[in-house]
């Protein structure tokens, strides 16, 4: 069950590493399970997106659910909702939390995140996608790619937009 969870690619910085280590328990005692964490938070089901697929084995509807990515919620349950006692990956620089998506996001195109042109200028995954509340394919923030990229990328987008046609 926990393929995708402890398997951390070598991409992954050190401290990425030892931050997920401490993290992510490997006792089951400490895990609550996605219907006690959805008692409170019902309406950050990733339900319908590629995450809930649990036939895909990489996901976290195939793993520990909500758990996968916010670590144990044993402790944060039982301490009526403490947030310092789960992870609140929106809460962390944009580079770290990419740590915790490039736990599982590291073939194809993620592959080379780390070190890319946006992992320097503070531009993580989350910076672009959302798990709970997707509004593109890809699980983008904005409709479509196109979009998304022109929130930081408006002179390329602009240029886009150019009305050109040859002279007859």
């Amino acid at each position: 069950i926990a393929i995708a969870l402890f398997c951390l690619p070598s991409s992954v910085s050190a401290a990425g590493k030892a931050a997920r280590a401490v993290a992510f328990s490997q006792d089951a005692g400490d895990y609550a399970g996605q219907d006690t964490c959805l008692t409170c938070h019902e309406s950050q089901t990733y339900k319908g997106t590629m995450h809930g697929l649990a036939s895909n084995p990489r996901t976290p509807a195939a793993g520990r659910g909500c758990e996968s990515c916010h670590g144990p919620g044993k402790a944060h349950a039982e301490a009526g909702g403490d947030t310092s006692k789960i992870v609140r990956l929106a809460q962390l620089k944009p580079q770290e939390a990419s740590e915790y998506c490039t736990s599982c996001h590291d073939r194809g195109t993620h592959a080379l995140f780390a070190g890319s042109q946006h992992d320097p200028r503070n531009v993580g995954f989350l910076s672009c996608h959302s798990v709970h509340h997707p509004k593109g394919e890809t699980q983008l923030k904005a409709a479509s790619q196109r979009e998304q990229c022109g929130t930081c990328h408006k002179n390329i987008v602009n240029k886009q937009n150019r009305f050109n046609h040859m002279p007859v």
